[in-house]
């Protein structure tokens, strides 16, 4: 499975090394960071005669590029670490023929090889620390019904929970997906069956939500449909819902992990 990886992760630097090895796509890189610009309008502003070429150019820079909302062609995050890294290396080159020290070819593709592994590598790791601060915040907010305990009041009632289900509670919205605006309503279910119809209904007498990991905040009693988050920042939130029946038991639901991109 490493090596698996590690081949995959070679290969992408091997494509990042190609699309920087011609010097039209790196002038289309330049043109990019100017402005978004339209196939037709690309191909004037770089003098590329023919579209097949220029079409063949914007394959390679698979990655380094992207269309935006208006299909407009627009440098990627990656590509304007990949034009910064070009630029650096370029700066430092006249710099050099300034004071009469020239970098002949070879030397110049190392240098630009070396910025292009120390740019991936840094990469790498802030995606590794990312991945491994959500996967704390997901285990932390995951408490078993049996032990949860939010606001120090008893645990389950023992003989409750011999003649009752713990209460179960499925997150509605927000869900699994991107949101556009800012502002998400929380809506969850409720489905407690008594184990038999002699036995008390079960009633949430209060829910409670916490947002990354920050302080609960309470919603309502049974009602489906609680408060709205307001105000939500870019990026990714992860919600949990925790609630108390009228038979002194505890449930939780499954975290739910969403994106804001408003």
């Amino acid at each position: 499975m490493e090596n698996e990886k590690q081949v995959d992760h070679d290969r992408q630097k091997a494509e990042v090394f190609d699309a920087l090895g011609h010097p039209t796509r790196i002038l289309i890189l330049k043109v990019l960071s100017e402005s978004s610009l339209g196939f037709a309008d690309l191909k004037k502003k770089t003098a590329i005669e023919s579209s097949g070429h220029l079409q063949h150019h914007l394959t390679k820079l698979n990655g380094l590029i992207k269309t935006d909302k208006y299909g407009k062609y627009c440098l990627s995050d990656e590509g304007e670490d990949a034009l910064l890294t070009v630029q650096t290396v370029e700066h430092s080159s006249t710099e050099s023929v300034n004071h009469k020290h020239r970098f002949n070819t070879k030397t110049a593709l190392v240098t630009i090889s070396l910025l292009l592994v120390g740019l991936l590598v840094v990469t790498s790791v802030i995606a590794v620390i990312s991945l491994s601060q959500t996967d704390a915040l997901i285990k932390r907010n995951s408490q078993t019904s049996s032990s949860f305990n939010p606001f120090g009041v008893l645990p389950d009632n023992p003989i409750n929970a011999k003649l009752f289900d713990a209460p179960q509670i499925k997150l509605l919205s927000p869900d699994n997906r991107t949101y556009s605006v800012n502002s998400i309503p929380i809506v969850f279910d409720s489905v407690n069956p008594p184990p038999n119809s002699s036995a008390t209904p079960t009633i949430l007498i209060w829910v409670v939500y916490s947002l990354d990991g920050q302080a609960n905040q309470t919603v309502t009693g049974d009602s489906p449909t609680g408060p709205m988050l307001t105000n939500l920042t870019n990026g990714s939130h992860t919600i949990i819902l925790y609630v108390k029946d009228n038979h002194q038991l505890y449930g939780t639901s499954a975290p739910v992990t969403f994106t804001v991109d408003a």
